[in-house]
């Protein structure tokens, strides 16, 4: 079997050609687009990390927060403790 070109000028020829440039443009635009939204969500992404990475660093600062807060209230109960504890010395020694 033997592929033969036919270079006369028909309707047949040009009809191949409007359709083969057809369906490469058609798959162009396709491809085209399909990297476009490629790139749109890769660009979300990051707007995603970038998002993500600042709330963990804010998070971990108030994590931080709390702790110290809870250290300080430990401390005052402590305190209050040891008060309590004096107060009702001095009160049962005036007793």
């Amino acid at each position: 079997m033997s592929i033969e070109f036919n270079p006369q000028f028909n309707v047949a020829n040009v009809l191949t050609i409007v359709v083969a440039l057809g369906v490469g443009l058609s798959a162009w635009t396709s491809v085209e687009g399909q990297v476009s939204q490629n790139q749109a969500a890769i660009n979300e992404s990051k707007q995603s990390v970038r998002k993500i990475t600042t709330d963990l660093s804010e998070l971990k600062t108030d994590v931080a927060l709390l702790k110290l807060g809870s250290e300080h209230a430990s401390e005052m109960m402590e305190e209050i403790k040891a008060n309590q504890t004096h107060i009702i010395k001095l009160l049962s020694d005036k007793g």
